[in-house]
């Protein structure tokens, strides 16, 4: 896949502009129940005027195409939430065919080392999908050092944005003493070292799947909403892990891990699952997932403190 990022002209301006009413439909999945946004008595989908990104100084404006195909666009400008803020986000759209597949993180990092200096980016908070890119985007380019903060922006009226705020320094490719690198041990890891180690194999898996697992909980809660067991999974187009399920020792034998175990399969069905993972050692729930119809399809012997793994799995369809 040949992602090629070029500088739009003023010859560029309606295909970007056309590109916008694509972008607002996109946009509608996530605020098309918000005010304002409602479909278009006409069915055309209109988008702001984005011309001054082609026109003006102090704002620039990409074309985005993947293997010659026009696959999206990025817009930049200096208008930020604080007054050191150097550039911008605008607007940022890539084509449905061309998501989830590593391209809007490739060419947003084109754009970073591009323009160095402090950086923003702003989503505003109904839209999920444009939060967990930009904040795993950033967290990866940044090395897990930015900052992210929710503030009430006053135009065109007063909304909540999700606020990332960076440095960029560029990236010239030439060694410095920023990129000798060394192999550190860490037993006191801070949470931002582990979410890059972990946001790159996420990010990789991603490129060649297609997609990102979706993670989920389930929790147990009396009245007064305490938790007392729950389980946490992560979800793909085919399948869902169950990473921990746990009760509360007192509630134990009572039937609610079953109840627990039920609702994540059934929550993974209605998703279009057909089989669910999960393993455990010797002393724990084997014996429970057993009876829950799952099958052991393999072993790990001896794996820890002298106790073995077991790997369990089940058909949901």
């Amino acid at each position: 896949m040949n992602i090629i990022l070029s500088k739009a002209n003023q010859e560029d301006k309606n295909t970007i502009q056309n590109l916008g009413r694509f972008y607002v439909y996109e946009m509608s999945r996530y605020c098309g129940f918000l005010p304002t946004w409602e479909t278009p008595s006409n069915g055309l989908f209109e988008c702001i005027d984005l011309s001054s990104y082609c026109e003006k100084p102090d704002r620039h404006a990409f074309l985005v195409k993947v293997d010659e195909e026009l696959a999206g666009f990025v817009l930049i400008n200096k208008v930020g939430s604080t007054p050191d803020v150097d550039w911008n986000i605008g607007e940022f759209f890539i084509v449905s065919k061309f998501q989830r597949k590593g391209v809007g993180s490739h060419v947003a990092e084109q754009v970073f080392n591009q323009f160095p200096g402090v950086w923003e980016t702003s989503q505003i908070t109904e839209n999920k999908a444009a939060i967990e890119f930009w904040d795993r985007v950033v967290c990866r380019y940044s090395d897990g050092r930015f900052e992210k903060t929710l503030k009430i922006v006053s135009e065109p009226k007063p909304h909540p944005m999700v606020i990332l705020k960076f440095t960029s320094q560029g990236r010239p490719n030439i060694q410095t003493k920023e990129n000798v690198y060394k192999v550190v041990v860490d037993y006191a890891p801070t949470e931002a070292d582990n979410a890059v180690v972990r946001e790159g194999i996420i990010a990789f898996n991603e490129k060649v799947l297609g997609e990102r697992d979706r993670a989920f909980s389930i929790f147990l809660k009396n009245s007064l909403g305490k938790v007392f067991g729950g389980i946490q999974a992560f979800m793909g187009t085919e399948s869902i892990y169950i990473d921990v399920l746990w009760v509360e020792r007192n509630l134990q034998k009572q039937g609610y891990g079953k109840k627990l175990l039920d609702a994540a399969e059934q929550e993974a069905i209605k998703n279009g699952c057909v089989f669910s993972a999960v393993d455990t050692f010797d002393f724990q729930a084997e014996e429970f997932y057993l009876k829950s119809s799952y099958e052991r399809v393999g072993e790990l012997k001896n794996c820890w403190f002298g106790h073995s793994k077991f790997f369990l799995r089940k058909n949901l369809s």
